[in-house]
């Protein structure tokens, strides 16, 4: 029996487990205690948010914001958010602005699942480059549709957890940025309120009064001697995690946050927070800033008009290797000879006779043969 049909035996009444199948086989051991855990899960993800007070816990305010969201934003019964974020990176020793950031997100979830994702970048370098990207993504009625920031949408299959993925990125700034800095926190519950109809919970908190630090120098290109700070990665450059989260020391923070009591998830949310790094022996600070803010939906989510649909593409270098490699016939053509099977081949010299000399012009009484003047 399937762990799937076991775990609908236990969970349904026994009225309906005629329908399902199921039979007396207690579980095993090992399975039991999987389940268990499942179910244990199962609970936490769902337990509400019915205290702010319990949010003023670091751990309990980043196991909220952890929660899957193809699980939770569904519950809110339809919801739009839209997410800003802007960085700012200055040199402090008097180089002035470096770079500049900012994302956006829009982000609608119906609940039956349905989501429509926009997201873009905007950045800019001082004195070198500027530019753009983003990506858009649609889950319909069990069809995927993936674009970039320019260009029609394409339907293509879904690959492993690819929607899930993309509609978990639509908060993951937040949750990254929050992630960073909770633990430096002084969090207080500010009482609970009401968004979208729905009662909440908004917790506050400020930067924690220590000294600063010296933070760790930033390197100029990240090599072998990174890679224990990230997972296992071929990439040559990294992998790496952002520059607030990896090298640089808080100095400054604000946060606002409001957690929906039922789901624990966010429906606002405001933090400015202010970072010092290090790089090539000059002092820097990273200003971020992020506003987040959940309203109903002005409509449903529909499918990318004039969506392009995928198709395997044609290969003709494979097919031409293929075609070049393939094996040879096994049956032999009885006319050619086998392997050692041809003629010796024999050479033989034919002997030609020799030309006969050419006669002397005097000879044939002609003229003389026209000699050099003195």
């Amino acid at each position: 029996m399937s762990v799937a049909r076991r775990r609908a035996c236990i969970v349904f009444s026994c009225a309906l487990a005629g329908a399902l199948g199921c039979t007396d086989e207690p579980p095993a051991a090992g399975e039991s205690l999987k389940l268990a855990l499942a179910r244990a899960e199962a609970e936490r993800r769902a337990a509400p948010v019915s205290d702010a007070r319990q949010l003023a816990d670091p751990a309990t305010l980043r196991a909220a914001l952890a929660r899957p969201a193809h699980e939770v934003l569904p519950r809110l019964g339809g919801v739009e958010y839209s997410l800003t974020l802007s960085a700012q990176a200055v040199d402090t020793d008097g180089g002035g602005e470096q770079a500049r950031f900012s994302d956006t997100v829009s982000l609608r979830v119906e609940p039956d699942g349905d989501f429509a994702l926009i997201h873009d970048v905007d950045w800019a370098i001082a004195g070198d480059a500027q530019g753009q990207s983003g990506r858009r993504c649609v889950w319909f009625e069990g069809a995927w549709y993936t674009a970039g920031r320019h260009g029609p949408a394409t339907r293509i299959p879904v690959r492993d957890d690819e929607p899930r993925r993309c509609l978990a990125s639509g908060l993951a700034p937040l949750r990254d940025l929050l992630d960073r800095v909770v633990d430096e926190l002084e969090l207080s519950p500010s009482g609970p309120v009401e968004v979208l109809g729905r009662g909440a919970q908004r917790v506050v908190g400020l930067r924690a009064p220590r000294p600063a630090q010296v933070p760790p120098a930033v390197p100029e290109a990240w090599g072998e001697a990174h890679r224990e700070r990230a997972i296992d990665s071929k990439a040559i450059f990294g992998p790496r995690g952002s520059l607030f989260a990896e090298a640089t020391d808080l100095r400054e923070a604000k946060v606002s946050l409001t957690l929906d009591d039922a789901t624990g998830a966010p429906l606002e949310a405001r933090v400015e927070a202010a970072f010092a790094f290090r790089k090539l022996s000059r002092n820097g600070r990273l200003a971020i800033t992020l506003a987040l803010q959940a309203q109903r939906p002005a409509g449903p989510v529909i499918p990318p008009a004039n969506a392009r649909v995928w198709g395997p593409r044609p290969r003709p270098f494979a097919e031409l290797a293929a075609w070049t490699q393939a094996p040879k016939a096994e049956a032999a053509d009885p006319a050619l000879p086998g392997p050692g099977e041809a003629p010796e081949l024999e050479l033989e010299m034919e002997k030609v006779p020799a030309p006969p000399p050419a006669p002397s012009p005097a000879a044939d009484g002609g003229a003389p043969p026209m000699e050099d003047a003195p």
